[in-house]
């Protein structure tokens, strides 16, 4: 788990140009960041390899905005327990289904 439990992780602009195109697991990659409030930086991620997404932004509870996650590839994905678990402060979210397979709003429960 990569950025797991970096409670005063803010900024993720050093991410934004990473070749993630080999990517397969990025399990709890950014869960527990308390304090991230921007994903604008992972907009651009190639997810297409993506297999495993649990928990990846597990309790964030500072998140508000997953639309810059609205272009990810999530067509292999398959594990996805959890993605959003205890992340309850959405006010924008992605509500586009299409061909990418991004289907957030049956993945998590909203509390608003």
């Amino acid at each position: 788990s990569t950025f797991s439990s970096c409670a005063s992780l803010t900024d993720l602009s050093p991410l934004a140009n990473w070749d993630t195109s080999n990517i397969t697991n990025l399990y709890g990659a950014f869960s527990s960041c308390a304090s991230l409030t921007d994903l604008t930086s992972l907009a651009n991620w190639d997810t297409s390899n993506v297999t495993y997404l649990r928990n990846i932004f597990s309790y964030c509870t500072s998140l508000t905005d997953l639309s810059p996650l609205a272009n990810w590839d999530m067509g292999n994905v398959i594990y996805i327990e959890g993605m959003f678990l205890k992340s309850y402060t959405f006010r924008i979210l992605p509500f586009e289904c299409g061909s990418k397979g991004l289907f957030f709003l049956s993945l998590i429960q909203l509390k608003l």
